[in-house]
């Protein structure tokens, strides 16, 4: 399918907090494929999730490409045309992404919605929209009309910035628009506006509460696609109009989130932070730098991986000009992002191969074929304690996470354990948030770091 990539920019919309002081925020999280418990098997839902993900993946490695062409800057735009346009992944329905709710409006309406730190802007499905129903478990879409402090933009506000492309030119409607095409034809289009959010403060009580005036998002007045298990999406990439961005001077310009296993019970809690509650502590934190370029895609959070080793064995690519093996680290550098919104990680296909071989080579127990879509599983006879071996990724700054068992492992069925990373059959790799779980994950913008803290994410 073809994919067509437009810029959006907006302008910094102006806000400010009605609260004197800002504590810090603890946001409950929940896993999508929660809401959909029940309606598939674990062997389905792990199969869709790899599904979203390399669809994911595909889409960030063709915007990579665009980043990296010298005609992305013809796509010049007139600052009074009312519509905003970009191409993203497709997020809707996908197993394993995380959903937050949001207070917006006046009185406050709770809306659920994916936070993504793979995008930016703020959409939420809004009243009087085409295919923005009920989801299957009745949560409501945001009413614009019932909130008093909701207002539209107008399309000659130096908020909007306009879009002008082959074959469009600029024109007003009175009010500024957005339009949000995705990889798989899926869109999200509507107005763009302004409104009240509120955070309840982390350990104080329900009406202890931090508001904030002229937040702006999109109000969703048409969609296409499978948005059945969401109701919007919560940009969290490092451009202007991401929340982290617009709240920054209010939260410090970071956040930070913290996942729990994939196959903890419905108790436990995952959880998003917020202003000072966005922090780590202790002598276990290390940090690695967010890496920038004008060729590299600055929504999304580039690290440095540098090398990958399994079991203590370094992984090697064995180099067919030279007849040598070599370090997976060229494969790696500059293309590499850490994503909220993508389930598996997924690497270059050749570092990929190198590590499944390395784990299969070290893992004596029958191979078993595809499951779940996962391309190495074994049959391990229902124990999963045998000697399964580490897996250890390696930053810059001396950054070492060891994941064990159940950030590499999967158990799809009886006796069927699967490697849950997979090749991103693309040059870009993504650490994706099954990786991610039970680690303490903070985004610092000012810092320009990411830093990380192993922790048992349902005791924070």
């Amino acid at each position: 399918m073809e994919l067509r990539v437009l810029l959006l920019v907006l302008v910094s919309y102006g806000i400010h907090a009605l609260s004197e002081h800002h504590p810090g925020y603890r946001l409950e999280l929940k896993q999508v494929d929660s809401y959909a418990s029940g309606t598939l098997t674990r062997a389905k839902r792990l199969e869709k999730a790899l599904k979203t993900s390399k669809s994911r993946a595909n889409f960030f490695s063709d915007r990579r490409k665009t980043s990296n062409s010298p005609t992305k800057s013809n796509n010049t735009r007139d600052r009074h045309s009312p519509e905003l346009s970009s191409s993203i992944y497709q997020a809707g329905g996908g197993e394993g992404e995380y959903m937050m709710e949001l207070s917006i409006g006046t009185p406050p309406q709770l809306i659920p919605a994916m936070i993504d730190t793979g995008s930016d802007l703020v959409w939420l499905k809004c009243d009087n929209c085409d295919h923005c129903d009920l989801d299957h478990h009745g949560e409501t879409i945001f009413f614009s009309d019932a909130s008093s402090s909701y207002k539209k933009l107008p399309c000659n506000s130096t908020h909007c910035s306009g879009m002008s492309s082959a074959g469009i030119g600029p024109r007003c409607e009175e009010t500024c628009k957005y339009k949000y095409e995705y990889g798989d034809g899926s869109r999200t289009s509507g107005d763009v506006g302004s409104d009240r959010i509120s955070f309840r403060s982390h350990g104080a009580g329900e009406d202890h509460r931090s508001f904030f005036d002229g937040f702006l998002f999109g109000c969703g007045r048409k969609l296409k696609g499978d948005w059945n298990f969401t109701q919007g999406l919560i940009g969290l990439g490092q451009k202007s109009h991401s929340l982290i961005q617009q709240l920054g001077d209010k939260l410090g310009y970071k956040f930070s989130y913290c996942l729990v296993s994939y196959d903890s019970p419905p108790s436990a809690k995952s959880f998003l932070f917020l202003g000072s509650s966005a922090a780590l502590r202790g002598h276990d934190v290390v940090s690695t730098p967010i890496l920038h370029g004008d060729h590299l895609d600055q929504t999304l959070y580039y690290v440095d991986l540098q090398s990958i080793t399994v079991g203590g064995v370094p992984v090697v690519v064995y180099d067919k000009e030279s007849g040598h093996n070599t370090s997976v680290g060229p494969f790696l550098a500059n293309k590499t992002v850490i994503d909220s919104g993508t389930t598996y990680t997924l690497l270059t296909p050749p570092v990929y191969e190198a590590m499944r071989k390395s784990i299969e080579e070290q893992v004596i127990l029958p191979t078993l074929g595809n499951s779940a879509g996962l391309d190495l599983c074994f049959n391990s006879s229902g124990d999963t304690s045998y000697g399964f071996p580490s897996v250890t990724f390696y930053f810059a700054n001396q950054v070492q996470l060891v994941l064990p068992f159940e950030n590499i492992f999967q158990v799809t069925s009886r006796d069927v354990v699967c490697l849950s990373m997979d090749s991103s059959g693309g040059d870009l790799s993504i650490i994706g948030n099954m990786q991610q779980q039970n680690f303490h994950i903070l985004y610092d913008l000012v810092a320009s770091q990411i830093s990380f803290q192993r922790v048992e994410c349902e005791n924070l």
